[in-house]
């Protein structure tokens, strides 16, 4: 899936049906890069332990909204719109 198609993705993702948004958000989280198993440094861990997390929130979650909230978080993230010091980028700082 290339960025553009992950935008387009998100800008529906609030319309769709809660398993579609699941399916999309998943397929986005699974297109970040991770380091390799191999990487033996501390940061690479936890990059992976963060998105295992959020892969894990999303299978969790009970309405698109919450679906929807996180990924345009994580987009905004990525992209070098955090908001600093909020309790979102304080968890989830260095995906």
């Amino acid at each position: 899936m290339t960025k553009d198609d992950q935008l387009e993705a998100l800008r529906t993702l609030d319309k769709l049906p809660l398993n579609q948004a699941k399916i999309i958000a998943l397929e986005i989280l699974n297109s970040i890069q991770l380091p390799p198993m191999t990487d033996s440094r501390l940061s690479s861990t936890k990059k992976r332990a963060k998105v295992n997390k959020l892969v894990y929130q999303i299978k969790n979650y009970n309405s698109t909204v919450q679906v929807c909230s996180t990924m345009w978080n994580l987009e905004q993230a990525l992209g070098g719109y955090r908001i600093i010091n909020s309790s979102w980028d304080n968890h989830y700082k260095g995906i």
